[in-house]
């Protein structure tokens, strides 16, 4: 019978994504925030009503850019945590 062959991943790399995820999580908010703040500070040749409207627009583009990358990170922490638990502890003896 042939073994299937799994791959293999270097023991610890889930605890050095976790470890990080909520760094990659404060980078990808700023992305949107910065956005959002740029379409203020900006000077705009258009007139009040348009410049509004167009302010508006951006806001709900960075709340849903936001909502997205928030959502991102619960799916990937779950997954992590998953394979964590899954793995159980490392053993210096099975390695």
């Amino acid at each position: 019978m042939k073994k299937t062959l799994r791959a293999r991943y270097q023991p610890g790399l889930e605890m050095w994504l976790l470890r990080r995820l909520p760094k990659f999580l404060l980078g990808g908010l700023m992305v949107p925030a910065l956005m959002a703040l740029l379409v203020r500070w900006l000077p705009s040749s258009l007139d009040a009503e348009a410049l509004l409207k167009q302010q508006a627009t951006i806001d709900i583009v960075a709340i849903a850019i936001a909502i997205t990358e928030v959502n991102a990170f619960f799916t990937d922490a779950l997954g992590i945590i998953t394979d964590v638990v899954k793995k159980g502890p490392h053993n210096t003896a099975d390695s």
